[in-house]
C-alpha cells in the first residue's frame, strides 16, 4: 500500500461506491476494515489509471460492477478474513470456550488500567470517596434502624406502652402491677417482662465511677433468648420479693472493658451503690438490651436494684421509705415488652392488648383516665416512638446527602472513561477488524469497570473502616452515653459491594455506549469529529448533574451553618461562659439524708475557697441537658377541675444562690432565701410563660398555685425571664422553680469563676475527690460542653453538610476542568482555525470561559429547583433560619459559579496560547 493519507484524495463518491459494492460482495466494512482499506486503495489506482470520472457516483458504480479482477480480489480476501476468523474461534472453543475469553476479557482488563496508572489512581480515589462516605452512613444508619436485635424469633416480640397524648414522647412507661395484669389477662402472649435504665455507682480497687445499668424483671432474659457469654443469666427466682440473693449480670462490653473478658469474674462479688453482689454471669456478646445506642454497664433484678436505692430513669416520682414501688399502679416507670404465641397474629395480638387497656379504664377509674395500652412491633421501635420518627428522618436525609456525593463521584467517573474511550476508538476499531464482535467489546469494557468498582469498593471499605473507628472513640457530653459501636460487618460489605456493583452499571454504560456506536472505518482513520458533538452533549450532562448535585449540598451545609451561628447567639437565659459543672448521686454511695446534707455544706465551703470562683449553687439539674422534671400544676382558683386538666410544665429543684451564680434575671418579686428553703416553704418562682398563662395581664407575684390534690399550694413569689429548657430551638415554654431541700442527694454542681480563662474542671474535680476520693462523679466538664448536646444537631449537620458539600464541589470542579480542557483538546484544529481568520485570544478564551459558565448555570437552575423542593425536610434542624433562605441561596450560587470560573480559566488559558499553524496540521 502506498504511504500516502488516503482519506486526503479518495473523492467521496468512489468511497460510497466501494462500500456500496463490497456490501453487494457480502463483505461488511465494519467487520473486514482492512480489506476494505486495500481495495478503496486498489479501486483509486484503477480509477486513476483508467481516467474514471471518480466525481460522478453512478459512473463509478458501473465501473466497479463490471471491473472482474476487482470483485474477485475482494471475494479472495473475505474468504481469506472468514477462514482467520474461523480458526480463532475454533482455537477458544479449544482453549475453554466463553469462560476463558471471561478471563481473557478480567486479564486484558488489568494490563489497560495498569498502562494507564494516572487515570486508574484518579478512578480509585473518586469511587473510594463515594462509596466510603456510603459505606460509613450506611453502617451507621444500619446499627440505628435496620440490623436485628440479637433476640430469638425478633418478629414474635412487640414492645407495650402507656399511651397518653399529654406524656412528654406520647408514650409512655407502665407499673408493674399492669404488666402483671396483661401478662395473665392475654391469651395471644406466652410472657411479659419489664425493664427500665437507672445509674449505679460501681466501685473498683482504684475509683468509683457512675455506670448505666438496666433493672429488669426476672423473665427478661429468658422472654428476650438471649444466651449468655460466661455462667448464666438473671431468672425469675432472682427478682423474688423477701430477701433473695443479689446478683448482677455484667454486659458484654463492661466484662471486656473493664475486667479484660476474665471468666473468673463469675461467681466474685462487686461493690455497687456500695452494697456487694455477686457476678452469676455475662450478657451474650452483641446484645446491648432494647434501647439502640444506649448499651448498659449492668443488669440488675428490678428488687434489688431498688433495695439499692437505684431510682429508674423514668419519672417515677422517686424511692419513698416503707413505699415498695412495684406495688404501686400509678407509678409507671417499666418499659414493658411481651412475646406473643407463634399461632397469634400481629394484628389479633395487638387488638387484645388495647382491648385489655380499655378494661383498665373500666376497673380502675381514677387511675387509668385517659390513658390506653399500645402494643408496637419490637422491630418497629429503635429507642421510643415518640423520638424515632426524628431518628429515620435525620439517618435517611444523611445516607440521602451522601448518595448525591457517590452520584457525583460517579459522573465524574463517566466523563473520564468516556474521554478515555474516545481515545481507544481505534484500539476498539482495531478488534473489530480482527474479528471481534461489538458485544465482546462491549464485555471488556463491563469488566474493566467492574474491576475498577471492585478496587474502589475495596479502597472504599478501609476509608470506611477508619472513618467508623474514629465515629466510636467520640464521647458526647451527656449523662446517658450514647455507644453505637460502629464496624464494617458482614452486612456493610455486602451492601457495599452492591453499591460498587450499581456503580458500575451507572458509570460503565458511557464507554459501553460509545464503543457500540463506533464506526470502524472512521475510527480507524482517526477521525473523530463525527460524533463528537453528541458526546460533548453527554459529558456535559454528566457536568450539570455535578453542579447540580453539588449547590444542593452546599445550599443545605449554608442552611446548617447558619443555624449553628443562629443557635449560638439564642439567649438561652442563662450565662454560659466562666463555669464548670459535674453531676453527683449520693444516694447511690449510701449517703442518707444527714451526710448528703453534711457533703453539701462542706462541697459550698470548698468550692468557693478556690481562687477565682464567685458562685456556686446545687440545682436538682441544669436546662438544656437532656434532663427533664414535670409537675402538673394550676391557678390555685382552677385546683377543682379534674387533674387530667391541670397543664404539665417543667420544673426544676433550685437553692437560694442558683440565680445569681446562673445570670438568671428576675422581672419581678424576689429570690428564695435560704432560711425558706431550710424550712422547706412550699413556695415557687415561675417563669413569663407560665405568669401570663395562669394570670394573664396580672402580676404573678402572690398568687397560689395548686401542685396536687389536698396538698398545700406554692405561692409564687417571683416572676424570671424565660430561657431555654429542652432545646435552644424550643417555642417559649411555662417553666416553675422550686426550694431544693438541704438534703436532696441527686444535685448538679455549678461553680461559677470569675473570668472564663480562670475557669477549671480539674480544680472542681480535685475539691470532690479531697471530700470523698471514691465519689463517683458524672459528667464534669465546662458548662457550655455541658449544654452541648443541645447543639448536636445543628453542630453535625454544619459539619457533615459543610465537608460533604466541599467535596461535592470540588468533584465538579475537577469534573468541569476536565471536561473543558478536553473540548480544547480536541478543538484544537478549529480553534486554530478561528486564530489564522483572525479571531483575537480574548475571544478564544471569552468562548471557553462561556462554555464552562453555561454548564455551572444551567447546572445552578436545577440545584436551585432541587433545593428549594428539598430543604423543607432540613426544617426541624434549623434555628432561626427559613429552609429557602434567599440570602443563602444567593451565596452559595456566587460561590459555585466563582469556582466553576476559577475551573474554566486553565483551559481557556490554554486555548489561547494555541499556534495556529501548528494547530492547522492537529489531526
Amino acid at each position: 500500500m502506498r504511504e500516502r493519507p488516503l482519506q486526503s484524495v479518495v473523492p467521496p463518491a468512489l468511497r460510497e461506491a466501494v462500500r456500496s459494492r463490497l456490501l453487494e460482495l457480502g463483505v461488511a466494512s465494519e467487520h473486514h476494515a482492512e480489506i476494505a482499506e486495500e481495495l478503496l486503495q486498489h479501486a483509486c489506482d484503477a480509477a486513476e489509471a483508467q481516467r474514471i470520472d471518480t466525481s460522478d457516483l453512478h459512473a463509478v458504480e458501473a465501473w466497479l460492477a463490471g471491473d472482474r479482477e476487482w470483485s474477485e480480489l475482494a471475494r479472495e480476501l473475505a474468504r481469506s478474513a472468514s477462514s482467520h476468523r474461523q480458526n480463532r474461534a475454533e482455537r477458544l472453543v479449544r482453549a475453554g470456550g466463553p469462560a476463558t475469553g471471561l478471563l481473557g476479557d478480567v486479564v486484558q482488563a488489568a494490563r489497560s488500567l495498569r498502562s494507564s496508572p494516572g487515570f486508574t489512581i484518579v478512578a480509585i480515589l473518586l469511587l473510594a470517596l463515594g462509596i466510603g462516605l456510603v459505606a460509613t452512613v450506611f453502617s451507621v444508619v444500619d446499627r440505628v434502624l435496620l440490623a436485628p436485635l440479637p433476640v430469638e424469633d425478633e418478629d414474635r416480640l412487640v414492645r407495650l406502652f402507656s399511651r397518653a397524648e399529654d406524656s412528654f414522647f406520647g408514650h409512655s412507661p407502665l407499673s408493674l402491677p399492669e404488666l402483671d395484669d396483661i401478662e395473665a389477662q392475654a391469651q395471644t402472649l406466652t410472657g411479659v417482662a419489664g425493664f427500665a435504665l437507672t445509674f449505679t455507682a460501681l466501685e473498683t480497687a482504684d475509683r468509683s465511677e457512675l455506670v448505666l445499668a438496666n433493672m429488669v424483671t426476672g423473665d427478661f432474659f429468658d422472654l428476650l433468648g438471649v444466651r449468655p457469654a460466661a455462667g448464666r443469666l438473671l431468672k425469675p427466682g432472682d427478682d423474688r420479693r423477701g430477701d433473695p440473693q443479689s446478683v448482677v449480670v455484667l454486659g458484654h462490653e463492661s466484662w471486656v472493658q473493664r475486667f479484660g473478658a476474665d471468666p473468673g469474674i463469675v461467681g466474685r462479688e462487686l461493690r455497687i451503690n456500695g452494697q456487694p453482689l455477686v457476678v452469676v454471669g455475662v450478657a451474650a456478646r452483641g446484645f446491648r438490651g432494647l434501647l439502640r445506642g444506649v448499651e448498659p454497664t449492668l443488669y440488675l433484678p428490678v428488687g434489688t436494684a431498688l433495695r439499692l436505692g437505684a431510682e429508674p430513669s423514668t419519672n417515677a416520682g422517686g424511692l419513698e421509705p416503707g413505699v415498695d414501688l412495684r406495688d404501686q399502679r400509678t407509678r409507671r416507670w417499666l418499659w414493658g415488652v411481651a412475646r406473643r404465641l407463634e399461632s397469634a397474629g400481629v394484628d389479633e395480638s395487638r387488638a387484645e392488648i388495647e382491648a385489655i387497656g380499655r378494661a383498665f379504664a373500666a376497673a380502675y377509674p381514677e387511675d387509668e383516665t385517659e390513658r390506653g395500652i399500645a402494643a408496637l412491633p419490637l422491630r418497629e421501635v429503635k429507642v421510643m416512638p415518640g423520638v424515632d420518627g426524628g431518628i429515620r428522618t435525620i439517618s435517611w436525609v444523611l445516607f440521602g446527602v451522601v448518595v448525591l456525593v457517590l452520584l457525583i463521584a460517579c459522573a465524574n467517573l463517566a466523563n473520564l472513561l468516556l474521554a478515555r474511550a474516545v481515545r481507544r476508538r481505534q484500539e476498539m476499531a482495531t478488534r473489530l477488524s480482527l474479528g471481534a464482535g461489538r458485544w465482546q467489546i462491549a464485555r471488556l469494557l463491563l469488566v474493566e469497570s467492574l474491576l475498577l468498582a471492585t478496587l474502589g469498593g475495596l479502597a472504599g471499605l478501609a476509608l470506611a473502616s477508619a472513618a467508623t473507628a474514629t465515629l466510636n472513640r467520640i464521647r458526647l457530653p451527656i449523662v446517658v452515653p450514647i455507644e453505637l459501636h460502629l464496624a464494617i460487618d458482614q452486612r456493610v460489605v455486602v451492601f457495599t459491594f452492591a453499591v460498587a456493583a450499581l456503580t458500575t452499571l451507572i458509570f460503565g454504560l458511557a464507554p459501553v455506549l460509545e464503543s457500540w456506536r463506533t464506526d470502524l472505518a472512521t475510527a480507524l482513520r482517526r477521525d473523530t469529529a463525527r460524533g463528537g458533538s453528541r458526546r460533548r452533549r453527554l459529558q456535559g450532562a454528566l457536568v450539570v448533574a455535578q453542579v447540580t448535585l453539588s449547590l444542593l449540598l452546599l445550599v443545605a451545609a449554608g442552611l446548617s451553618l447558619r443555624s449553628v451561628l443562629n443557635a449560638q447567639r439564642i439567649d438561652p437565659g442563662f450565662e454560659i461562659e466562666g463555669a464548670v459543672a459535674a453531676t453527683l448521686m449520693l444516694e447511690l454511695q449510701g449517703y442518707d439524708e444527714g451526710r448528703s446534707a453534711e457533703f453539701y455544706r462542706r462541697l459550698r465551703e470548698d468550692l468557693a475557697a478556690i481562687p477565682g470562683v464567685v458562685g456556686v449553687t446545687l440545682p436538682s439539674h441544669l436546662p438544656l441537658t437532656l434532663w427533664t422534671d414535670t409537675w402538673r400544676l394550676v391557678p390555685k382558683e382552677q385546683e377543682h377541675l379534674p387533674v387530667s386538666e391541670w397543664p404539665s410544665v417543667d420544673i426544676a429543684r433550685v437553692d437560694a444562690d442558683y440565680f445569681e451564680t446562673m445570670g438568671v434575671t428576675l422581672v419581678s418579686g424576689r429570690t428564695f432565701s435560704a432560711a425558706e428553703i431550710a424550712d422547706n416553704r412550699r413556695i415557687a418562682i415561675i417563669n413569663e410563660t407560665l405568669a401570663g398563662r395562669f394570670w394573664p395581664g396580672e402580676d404573678a407575684v402572690g398568687r397560689l398555685i395548686g401542685s396536687a390534690p389536698g396538698d398545700e399550694p406554692l405561692l409564687v413569689v417571683g416572676v424570671a425571664r424565660n430561657g431555654r429548657y429542652r432545646t435552644l430551638g424550643e417555642d417559649p415554654r411555662p417553666f416553675a422553680y422550686m426550694p431544693i431541700p438541704d438534703d436532696w442527694s441527686s444535685r448538679t454542681v455549678v461553680a461559677r469563676f470569675e473570668r472564663p480563662d480562670l475557669a477549671s474542671p480539674a480544680a472542681v474535680a480535685g475539691v470532690l475527690r479531697g471530700i470523698d476520693r471514691h465519689l463517683a462523679i458524672s459528667n464534669l466538664a465546662m458548662l457550655r460542653d455541658v449544654i452541648g448536646p443541645s447543639l448536636i444537631l445543628p453542630r453535625a449537620g454544619a459539619l457533615v453538610f459543610g465537608a460533604i458539600g466541599s467535596i461535592g464541589l470540588l468533584l465538579a470542579a475537577v469534573g468541569l476542568y476536565g471536561l473543558l480542557a478536553y473540548a480544547v483538546s480536541q478543538r484544537t484544529h478549529e480553534i486554530g482555525l478561528r486564530l489564522a481568520l483572525g479571531a483575537r485570544r480574548a475571544d478564544v478564551l471569552r468562548m471557553v470561559l462561556r462554555d464552562g459558565l453555561r454548564l455551572a448555570l444551567a447546572g445552578a437552575a436545577l440545584g436551585l429547583g432541587a433545593a428549594v423542593a428539598t430543604t423543607r425536610a432540613l426544617r426541624s434542624l434549623l434555628y432561626g433560619i427559613s429552609p429557602t433562605d434567599g440570602w443563602t441561596f444567593g451565596v452559595v450560587v456566587i460561590l459555585l459559579l466563582a469556582v466553576a470560573a476559577l475551573a474554566s480559566v486553565l483551559p481557556a488559558r490554554r486555548a489561547m496560547r494555541i499556534d495556529p499553524t501548528r494547530a492547522m496540521r492537529h489531526d
